[in-house]
């Protein structure tokens, strides 16, 4: 009975975003017309879609929330001002991103393994690529996932799960956003490395910039796995996360000096055995010049049994 209420959950989040894209096509359709050279629309979509994931020729910003939430699906992409206090929007490796943005991020992950258990390292590349103002696609392909051979366990190598992540934005200032994302685990990898799962994890997420070049980011959400034996049934993740930029944008190669501490909570809700797990990433994040940042975190478990001993991961970002 509980893997069909889940499987019906699934299945009507499913039907939900289904129906917001049909809504949206025939909203474009009907109010097709060729792009502005002023760049202030109207648009019709292949303008939108090619405007929002390239750039060129976009309108000015304008504030968007639930009240008008009709508006920016037939508007591209505006990447945000930097906002009254001048931070810049960008991630953090273990922080929720609650803003939309246009990059590809290369990255690795070294995770030690505890008493028992193999050293993991984890190859992988994220794309973002905004829709319009209001629909983002984000696509996680991990091409390597390698569990390192112990005196008593052998190596294991594979391909990892791809991740799916539509992200809807609610609510958007230029020192605010907030949005609802959609991550969707899906079982292209092996289970040999823990791979081979599908799970969804709807999230709130939050960003916010703060006096003092300081910056919050934040989120909840909820991780539900489609079959048992993939893990707990259901699994809460909280996160909280501060920054502090240091230095201004135009100090390549290290511009935009934001050193940060996220904290991330994972609660499992069910299954045999009901665990609580907490880990920190301090990190830091700065720019290097030509649209492309730096970007470390080193994965600090604090709770026991600890998944991991303390990992690194290493990103570089490039935007466009």
């Amino acid at each position: 009975m509980r893997l069909r209420a889940n499987f019906a959950r699934h299945l009507t989040i499913a039907i939900l975003f289904t129906l917001l894209a049909v809504r949206v096509s025939s909203l474009a359709c009907a109010q097709q017309s060729p792009a502005s050279s002023q760049g202030n629309g109207p648009y019709s979509i292949l303008d939108v879609l090619a405007l929002s994931a390239f750039g060129g020729n976009v309108p000015a910003f304008t504030p968007l929330s639930i009240a008008n939430f009709g508006e920016g699906w037939l508007t591209p992409w505006v990447p945000p001002p930097s906002g009254e206090l001048h931070l810049q929007r960008g991630g953090w490796v273990g922080a929720d991103s609650g803003f939309f943005s246009r990059e590809l991020d290369p990255a690795f992950t070294f995770n030690a393994g505890t008493e028992g258990t193999r050293d993991e390292l984890i190859g992988s590349a994220t794309l973002f690529v905004p829709l319009n103002r209001r629909l983002q696609l984000g696509l996680t392909v991990p091409f390597v996932d390698s569990l390192q051979s112990t005196n008593v366990l052998p190596s294991a190598t594979s391909f990892g799960d791809i991740v799916v992540t539509p992200q809807l934005m609610l609510d958007q200032t230029e020192t605010r956003d907030i949005s609802l994302l959609l991550a969707i685990q899906t079982p292209t990898g092996e289970t040999k490395t823990g791979n081979g799962k599908t799970i969804v994890t709807p999230t709130i997420a939050l960003w916010q910039d703060l006096p003092a070049g300081w910056q919050l980011r934040g989120g909840v959400g909820m991780e539900i796995a489609t079959h048992t034996g993939e893990g707990p049934p259901e699994v809460l993740n909280l996160n909280l996360a501060f920054g502090n930029t240091l230095t201004i944008h135009e100090d390549a190669p290290f511009g935009d000096l934001t050193p940060y501490l996220s904290a991330n909570l994972n609660q499992d809700l069910g299954g045999s055995r009901e665990l609580t797990e907490v880990i920190l990433t301090p990190g830091v994040r700065f720019f290097l010049g030509w649209h492309t940042y730096f970007i470390m975190g080193v994965n600090v478990p604090v709770t026991n049994p600890k998944p991991f001993l303390p990992g690194l991961t290493v990103v570089i970002s490039r935007g466009w």
